[in-house]
């Protein structure tokens, strides 16, 4: 029935990213990995929403229609009255095949910093989603996103909370009391090897299972980038964990973006695996891990964190059928 379906909110304060290197800004487009998380949900046909803060200038015209290129809703993004967040990623030719491709927060023209968050986003689940089922995705610890998350808890119908840590700056400021309280409210929790190792540290933790064992999670994923990724998650009340690698490996041109669209693949599979009945096993994540390195594949091939919605939606059928999973995830073009 209708009125069952899930549908993908992105909740937080939606930026530009800016890729340049020397000579000229390569790309455009809005930013920050639950808004990428979510265009790559809509563009395989899934129903998403942006719901946040945006800034008061050009950028946030420019961020919002990169959003809406993938038929990903902006209705219920606000604008606050400040600049919009720009990150900068510098990409230098010599650098074009690095797997590490830095990201600023100071402009490269005036050395200022590009980032602001606001604590004035509302936090109230807006009309049309309360009594309706959500998985609500989020990419902070920012006060704003903890009330979002107990809002959309206490007034969805029922709420699936996914986070992806991808970078520790986003919790430098945070006590480890908080990020506690924080991580018991989250069902799906990914985040990278790098990442992980300062979650570690600042919360005293050393395994992804003793974290697991800590929190109410359903699942945790820790990607490692060429080597695949691990999957801690419970199956009959016993903590279990699965290792994955890739079959193929291929040459890196941008490896922006790369965990957003892996992240948005396990959110698909879980999505129409899980919510329909399918368990938690090792079939579960040899099939979702196939699906998500196929599109994280795709996605370092190409400039920027996103693709061209036609191109991509070929290459991921002709990766799907032949892991036979078109069907049974109903993609078409």
């Amino acid at each position: 029935m209708e009125d069952e379906k899930y549908c993908f909110i992105a909740f937080g304060e939606l930026a530009l990213d800016v890729t340049y290197d020397e000579t000229h800004i390569i790309k455009e487009v809005g930013g920050v990995s639950a808004f990428n998380t979510i265009y790559n949900l809509a563009m395989f046909g899934e129903e998403a929403y942006a719901v946040g803060g945006v800034g008061l200038d050009m950028n946030a015209i420019k961020a919002i229609n990169s959003l809406k290129q993938s038929s990903t809703n902006t209705d219920n993004l606000e604008f606050v009255n400040k600049p919009t967040n720009v990150f900068y990623i510098y990409k230098p030719q010599e650098l074009a095949n690095s797997e590490e491709i830095p990201i600023g927060r100071e402009s490269p023209i005036t050395g200022k910093s590009s980032i602001e968050w606001s604590d004035k986003i509302s936090t109230t689940l807006p009309e049309k989603f309360q009594n309706r089922n959500i998985i609500l995705v989020v990419s902070n610890f920012e006060g704003v996103t903890k009330e979002f998350i107990k809002e959309a808890r206490e007034k969805s119908k029922k709420s699936v909370i996914s986070l992806d840590i991808t970078n520790p700056k986003i919790f430098e400021n945070k006590s480890s009391e908080y990020m506690w309280e924080y991580l018991k409210q989250i069902d799906l929790l990914q985040c990278n090897q790098n990442t992980f190792k300062a979650v570690s540290q600042k919360l005293g933790i050393s395994t992804p299972e003793e974290l697991f064992s800590k929190l109410n999670l359903q699942i945790f994923t820790l990607t490692k980038g060429k080597e695949g990724a691990l999957f801690t998650y419970r199956e009959d009340e016993e903590i279990k964990q699965i290792e994955k690698t890739p079959e193929k490996i291929v040459q890196s041109v941008d490896p922006t973006g790369a965990g957003d669209a892996f992240h948005a693949m396990l959110l698909m599979a879980y999505h129409r695996k899980i919510l329909n009945g399918e368990k938690l096993n090792k079939k579960y994540f040899d099939d979702a891990f196939k699906i998500a390195n196929a599109f994280a594949r795709k996605i370092v091939q190409i400039e920027g964190a996103r693709g061209e919605q036609q191109e991509t939606l070929q290459y991921m059928l002709n990766e799907l059928t032949g892991i036979n999973q078109n069907e049974e995830l109903n993609i078409e073009l």
